[in-house]
């Protein structure tokens, strides 16, 4: 539960939230990498593993998935490239099997 809780805040507050869906509580984890060479990293475009991995719903998780993108020509890093694809896949995927929406708590005034 703790370690949900943390990746749920990830997405919510933090940088992995490019890749949350509406309506949804998503627990998900980033990360870029530097492709290594024998005594030295690769730089510039195309030398990065973007990844995105992730759980949903949440509180009772139906999907796991994970986005990995190795040496992407569009960005080096996860947010513009493997958030953006696997919010896309998820959407579909909660279309698809008709999971519904996380009700919205609303304040009373």
């Amino acid at each position: 539960k703790t370690v949900t809780a943390m990746l749920v805040d990830g997405v919510v507050r933090w940088v992995a939230k490019s890749g949350w869906v509406p309506g949804y509580t998503l627990a998900g984890k980033t990360w870029t990498a530097q492709i290594a060479r024998p005594g030295w990293y690769e730089t510039g475009p195309a030398s990065t593993v973007a990844s995105y991995a992730w759980y949903g719903p949440a509180e009772d998780p139906k999907f796991v998935i994970i986005v990995k993108l190795e040496r992407s020509r569009v960005d080096q890093f996860w947010g513009s490239t493997a958030a953006i694809m696997f919010k896309d896949i998820a959407s579909y995927l909660f279309d698809y099997y008709s999971i519904p929406q996380k009700k919205q708590k609303t304040e009373n005034k």
